[in-house]
């Protein structure tokens, strides 16, 4: 766009309630997803590993979201989003529809980033050949609605240009409130396939319960991201072309959100070592040995323990045994029972049927003291 057509357009104050919502809201999920993303980029140097194609991912999906934060805030200083459109000039009003097109694209492509990093996540930490197959699956159905996403808001209106000058004549456009609608529909069964995703591996780990449980509950934060969506979804049915920039607030402000809890879901599933430099002793696992003890007998401890490598000839294999232990998520799933396989720089968890089971005990012999004098 020319700037100085652009530095022609009257500028618009946060004057309203919408307004400030906008900008309060996108400059506050724009500083969490920055300091979400910042530490998990810190995570991967104190792993001391090379980042990895999901890593990548979330670092582009962050640059893409500071261009989607730029295009919110032009569209809401110089296009008057916020504002009912008989307050704005006309000149707003066709900036505020212009900058649906770079939104659109943006946002689709941040999310797909971010989707497939999660399932890239996955994909290496259950390493078994049907959930790769599935894994891949939802990335190829979550690219697909990407493409949608990216040009399905404004390729409905023959010439282009009639997405924000309807007086061309001879122009039309498609029900794009219902296309809008569509995909926060798609978009929402996207998040939940991710969700869904892991719940049967971790229903057939040989394990606690109360350790499924908890890598329930750690995988349960991908459920904010399915509320949010519909959410999304739903202030779609709000839009009216006919006042645009105030009846689409909603949508501004969701479509902030959203993403911005994708990068901070997407970052935290992999910040244990950051936990664990920041409190090396909170989470440390301790372990309880049995003050019993026996006359030359062996005697097993109940205790807990953390990995360590087993040297398997070709491969590495790190095995996690644990009495009475939380499971954790770090780099992969931690738990008891569970198998990793070290293969390229990656973790695999197989069934805990297959896994390596450590047992650890003591020969303990009793010497008994002599009285003195005796």
């Amino acid at each position: 766009m020319d700037p100085q057509a652009l530095a022609l357009r009257p500028t618009v104050g946060l004057t309203t309630g919408h307004s400030k919502a906008i900008f309060g809201t996108t400059i506050s999920f724009l500083i969490l997803a920055t300091a979400f993303v910042a530490l998990r980029a810190w995570a991967g140097r104190l792993r001391r590993k090379p980042y990895r194609i999901d890593d990548y991912l979330v670092f582009g999906a962050l640059f893409l979201y500071y261009g989607q934060a730029a295009c919110t805030l032009v569209q809401l200083f110089l296009g008057g989003a916020g504002h009912h459109v008989e307050e704005l000039h006309p000149k707003n009003i066709e900036l505020s529809l212009q900058m649906l097109i770079p939104l659109a694209i943006l946002y689709s492509i941040e999310m797909a980033s971010i989707k497939c990093s999660i399932c890239l996540m996955l994909v290496r930490i259950f390493f078994i050949r049907s959930f790769r197959m599935a894994a891949y699956m939802v990335m190829t159905v979550t690219i697909l609605w990407s493409i949608y996403a990216a040009i399905g808001t404004w390729a409905l209106c023959t010439p282009i240009a009639f997405n924000w000058n309807p007086m061309i004549p001879g122009g039309h456009c498609a029900n794009r409130q219902a296309s809008f609608y569509a995909i926060g529909v798609l978009d929402v069964a996207t998040d939940c396939l991710i969700f869904l995703l892991p719940i049967p591996m971790i229903w057939n780990l040989q394990t606690a319960m109360r350790n499924k449980i908890g890598l329930y509950l750690i995988f349960s934060i991908g459920v904010v991201s399915i509320i949010i969506s519909g959410l999304r979804a739903k202030s779609t049915l709000s839009i009216s072309f006919s006042d645009f920039t105030y009846t689409g607030a909603l949508g501004f402000i969701w479509s902030q959100i959203e993403p911005g809890i994708g990068l901070i879901i997407a970052s935290c599933l992999l910040l244990r070592p950051v936990l664990d430099k920041i409190m090396p002793h909170g989470l440390k696992m301790t372990a309880k040995r049995s003050p019993k003890h026996t006359t030359d007998r062996t005697a097993a401890s109940e205790h807990t323990f953390p990995l360590r490598d087993v040297d398997t000839g070709n491969t590495t294999t790190t095995a996690f045994a644990a009495a009475g232990s939380e499971p954790s998520l770090e780099d992969g799933v931690t738990g008891p029972g569970w198998k990793y396989t070290m293969m390229d720089d990656d973790r695999a968890v197989t069934p805990a049927n297959e896994s390596i089971k450590v047992e650890t005990r003591w020969d303990i012999e009793r010497h008994e003291r002599k009285s003195a004098g005796v």
